[in-house]
C-alpha cells in the first residue's frame, strides 16, 4: 500500500483532522515494511504487531468517505454506477477474498442507504430483509456473493435508473 506524493498533498490541505490517525498508520506501517525489507530477521516488529491491519483500515474508512460524497441519482451513466458499487464491494470486503459473506453484504448495504442520501436504521427487521435479499441473489448458493452476482442484481435493480453508456 503506496502512498503518492499527490495523494499526501491532498490529505495535508484536506481540514479533516480524523484523517491523521489513519495516515500516521499507514506511514509507520511502510516503515515496518521497509525495516523488514532491509533486515527480514529483525525482532523490532512481531507478527502479533497489527499496524498492518490498522492501516489497511484506516485506508478503507478513507475510500468509504470519499465514496459517500459521491451521490447515486436517476440519469447516472451505467458504468460510473458500475464503478461506484465495485468500489464500496472492495471497500466492504474486509478480508479480501474476493467475495462478501454476510456480515459484509450488510456493510455494503447500509453504505448504499448512504449513498443515496437515505436515513436508516439498522434494526432486526432490516437484518432480516438483507439476508432475504442476500440469499435471493446468491446465484449458485454458495453463501457467498461474488462481484458478478452482486453487479448483475444491482444492474437489474437499477434498469430504467441508470443512463445505459456501455
Amino acid at each position: 500500500m503506496e502512498i503518492g506524493a499527490y495523494q499526501i498533498k491532498k490529505l495535508l490541505k484536506t481540514p479533516d483532522y480524523n484523517l491523521f490517525t489513519g495516515m500516521k498508520l499507514e506511514v509507520r506501517s511502510a516503515l515496518k515494511k521497509m525495516h523488514l525489507e532491509f533486515n527480514p530477521d529483525s525482532e523490532n516488529y512481531k507478527d502479533t504487531d497489527d499496524l498492518d491491519s490498522a492501516a489497511k483500515q484506516a485506508e478503507r474508512d478513507r475510500k468509504l468517505k470519499q465514496l459517500k460524497e459521491k451521490k447515486i441519482s436517476k440519469g447516472i451513466k451505467k458504468s460510473e454506477l458500475k464503478a461506484i458499487y465495485r468500489q464500496l464491494f472492495e471497500i466492504m470486503d474486509m478480508n479480501d477474498d474476493l467475495v462478501l459473506n454476510p456480515d459484509e453484504f450488510k456493510n455494503f448495504m447500509q453504505s448504499n442507504y448512504d449513498l443515496h442520501g437515505v436515513k436508516h436504521d439498522s434494526n432486526e427487521i432490516q437484518d432480516q430483509k438483507i439476508q432475504q435479499f442476500y440469499d435471493m441473489i446468491d446465484q449458485n448458493h454458495d453463501g457467498e456473493l461474488q462481484w458478478e452476482e452482486v453487479w448483475s442484481s444491482l444492474a437489474e435493480h437499477y434498469r430504467g435508473y441508470f443512463e445505459n453508456d456501455d
